[in-house]
């Protein structure tokens, strides 16, 4: 194993899009995407191991950055007044050592919680944002 080749979030970036505003989160620490397929088990006659049926699938992931502005807040009170906005997130990560890049399409994304406010003395704040979605793309795999 060449460990050039191994990937880093050193080089990563995220990119946050709403029905009112496109924006690049520059202070992102972290950003997962996690997909849990749902199975049916499926008992056969005459068989003594169960099978799986695949039913579907769900994503969720976290979104971890330094705190620098308000965006996300702005989000979390949109939910407050009955508004779901139309997110999406792009990320994308890079290998400086070979030039490969994979980048993916996150739509249907909503925010299950986040601090409105969170303070600690002597402390580079950051915000951890659990969230949900619908469906993902790549935009290029290398």
């Amino acid at each position: 194993m060449n460990t050039n080749e191994i990937y880093n979030g050193t080089h990563g970036k995220l990119w946050l899009s709403t029905d009112n505003q496109e924006i690049e989160i520059g202070s992102m620490q972290t950003f997962t995407l996690h997909q849990t397929n749902q199975f049916e088990d499926i008992d056969e006659a005459d068989c003594l191991h169960k099978k799986k049926r695949l039913v579907g699938y769900e994503l969720s992931g976290t979104l971890t950055k330094f705190k620098v502005g308000h965006e996300f807040v702005e989000i979390l009170e949109r939910y407050t007044t009955g508004e779901t906005p139309d997110i999406t997130l792009i990320g994308k990560a890079y290998n400086a050592n070979t030039g490969k890049t994979g980048t993916i399409k996150v739509s249907g994304v909503t925010f299950n919680e986040g601090d409105v406010m969170n303070l600690e003395q002597k402390t580079a704040i950051k915000e951890e944002l659990p969230f949900s979605a619908e469906t993902y793309k790549w935009i290029n795999r290398a």
